[in-house]
């Protein structure tokens, strides 16, 4: 695991990594960040390929993910209490869009680092795991 504490908390909340992934995976987030963000965000994947596609989203779990203390605190008003695992994923989806409204910079920096550590065969070999049938 890329992100063994991210790895944890999705496990502790119960949380879909799945689900968490699915519209930055479907769509790059169009729709449901600003224009000029989801274009920023292309200019970076469109280039590397899929490997970018991941590590943009590491990066955005590495970044925004609720922390455990975050998660456990009762909540803010920044921060509303991760009750569930839908608040946990509502909590993750507004961090992010936070941060990438106010810091695209940032977060694009963090996928580059990542882009470095995840290479196509990574990818070809995830791709695989989640495509092939579940085996009961």
């Amino acid at each position: 695991h890329l992100l063994p504490e991210v790895h944890q908390q999705l496990d502790a909340t119960d949380v879909s990594l799945n689900m968490l992934a699915l519209d930055h995976f479907l769509s790059l987030m169009a729709g449901k960040w600003s224009f000029a963000t989801v274009v920023r965000l292309w200019d970076f994947v469109l280039p590397e390929g899929s490997p970018a596609i991941f590590a943009s989203f590491v990066a955005l779990l590495e970044l925004y993910f609720p922390k455990p203390a975050e998660i456990a605190a009762g909540g803010s008003e920044a921060a509303p209490a991760c009750e569930s695992p839908a608040d946990v994923m509502d909590s993750f989806r507004r961090a992010c869009l936070r941060g990438v409204t106010e810091d695209i910079d940032m977060v694009l920096l963090h996928a580059r680092k990542w882009l470095d550590v995840i290479p196509q065969s990574l990818v070809d070999s995830l791709r695989a795991e989640i495509s092939s049938p579940d085996e009961d």
